[in-house]
């Protein structure tokens, strides 16, 4: 077990090593890891220096000038005092954040979020390696699949310099899976408390802990081994734990502006995110949103679906199979659970590819599910490990490889010497302003808007002048322009 578990470490260690030249680096990319990252800072900052009850305990992104007020940035709700807060996945995630900045007594910067986001992919694979141990896996298994989790392309990327509440999840979807796991090795109401427990804390992070629930009812229906007194009980308390998760999201929220205006806003999300119909990009009804979303699978596990499909058409050993009947059972509820939360979310997974960062959780356990039923067990592994480790350094090598820009840093400069006092700042653009640009600026800004509707909004606020800033997608300015009011 031991030899495992520090076979699984010196992996993660590795993986850190060929990572080195990221560690620190600023925001200076457009993809989606910046943009989470730039997100989840913006929220400690402000945190941090306002504090979280000024807050109503919601995510803030409105920073602290008058300028910055009444400026809507992400679909969300307002204060009345014209902060803006994001109401999309539950709060626990920052929370955790902002708890280690202020007993710690650090700022939020680039590293912290990389240190955090590294330890808690240690933690995942090490958390897989426990659960598939307790599952009766080989050693030699599951220390691998513990391992291999280091080395997925979405797990480089996403563990490297982002953090949000998908990635955070993760924790809270191995908790679950390992309490259950415990769970049908015991049906008692204690083993079912920790599943409910891990469940709250799930749920209180991100929606798929709602869906992970939903299949877990439903496989502990079907189970014959409880009587129907002892299933009911346990499945009311699973049920009012994940309950409590998302009712207590949606009273916190409800306390920044009303009941009211919070139901405005999830529907106006729903609208995007569930019906799909409205959206300029994705539509329920629309090949393009699947072919879009097959798209980012094979990008981020290509190096998984040769091994996987080798061992599937390859003959296997039938005497592992009684074995690994829980496995089996483990794997359906979190297929099942993923596939709910895809379907329900069908546009956010198409238009936002790390949503389908939980499925590694389940590529892996197929792929320790087939590696175990080899009959050549070392070579399996040897020659997945070699696949994942070789396209890591690949990976690494075409990143470091691309040259430096400082077009993200170099705008939120501009943005700050554009604006020495108070003046509103508008970008014209195709692009929207991203969530780098306004931490590194600690301003917020207003979209292509018109000149009227400018002018209106400094007598509401009070101001006398706004910069207008024209830009392409990329932040090269073009033109810049004042309003005045008197």
């Amino acid at each position: 077990m031991y030899k495992g578990l520090w076979t699984v470490w010196a992996a993660f260690a590795f993986s850190v090593c060929i990572r080195l030249p990221f560690l620190g680096k600023k925001l200076e990319g457009f993809g989606h890891q910046e943009w989470l990252a730039g997100h989840t800072l913006i929220i400690l900052k402000i945190w941090q220096k306002e504090g979280i009850q000024t807050h109503h305990y919601g995510l803030p992104y409105t920073f602290y000038r008058k300028a910055d007020k009444y400026i809507p940035f992400i679909p969300g709700i307002m204060d009345k005092k014209g902060n803006g807060y994001y109401v999309s996945y539950p709060p626990f995630a920052f929370y955790v954040l902002y708890l280690i900045i202020s007993v710690l007594k650090i700022e939020p910067n680039e590293l912290f979020l990389q240190i955090v986001t590294l330890l808690i992919q240690c933690w995942i694979g090490i958390l897989i390696y426990q659960l598939l141990l307790r599952m009766q896996f080989s050693v030699q298994t599951a220390a691998f699949t513990g391992a291999a989790y280091f080395f997925l392309p979405i797990s480089m990327r996403y563990h490297t310099q982002a953090y949000f509440c998908d990635i955070a999840a993760q924790i809270g979807i191995m908790l679950v899976l390992i309490a259950y796991q415990f769970y049908l090795n015991r049906f008692s109401f204690s083993s079912a408390v920790w599943v409910g427990l891990a469940l709250f804390i799930l749920t209180f992070t991100e929606w798929i802990g709602f869906f992970l629930c939903t299949t877990i009812v439903f496989y502990t229906l079907r189970s014959s081994q409880l009587s129907r007194k002892t299933k009911t009980l346990h499945i009311l308390f699973w049920i009012f734990c994940t309950a409590s998760g998302v009712l207590l999201t949606f009273w916190i929220y409800a306390q920044i502006a009303g009941t009211k205006a919070l139901w405005q806003a999830l529907l106006q999300k729903a609208s995007q995110r569930v019906v799909a119909d409205t959206n300029l990009y994705f539509s329920r009804w629309e090949l393009n949103t699947y072919t879009t979303i097959l798209h980012s699978y094979i990008a981020h596990f290509y190096p998984v679906i040769p091994a996987i499909t080798l061992m599937w058409i390859t003959k296997r050993s039938k005497e592992q199979e009684d074995k690994l009947k829980k496995a089996y059972i483990i794997l359906g509820i979190t297929f099942w659970a993923v596939i709910l939360h895809h379907w329900i979310f069908l546009n956010f997974t198409a238009e936002n590819d790390f949503s389908i960062l939980k499925t590694s959780i389940v590529i892996l356990i197929v792929w320790a599910i087939l590696i175990e039923k080899q009959r050549q067990l070392r070579l399996s592994v040897w020659i997945s490990s070699i696949i994942l480790v070789a396209n890591a350094l690949y990976m690494t090598a075409k990143s470091v490889s691309i040259p430096k820009t400082n077009k993200i840093q170099a705008f939120a400069s501009k943005l700050v010497s554009f604006s020495p006092s108070d003046e509103v700042l508008v970008l014209y653009s195709s692009t929207t302003i991203s969530p780098q640009v306004m931490y590194y600026a600690e301003r917020n800004v207003y979209m292509n808007i018109n000149k009227s509707q400018i002018e209106q909004h400094l007598r509401k606020l009070g101001l006398k002048k706004a910069i207008m800033i024209h830009a392409d997608w990329e932040y090269n300015i073009q033109q810049v322009e004042q309003c005045k009011v008197e």
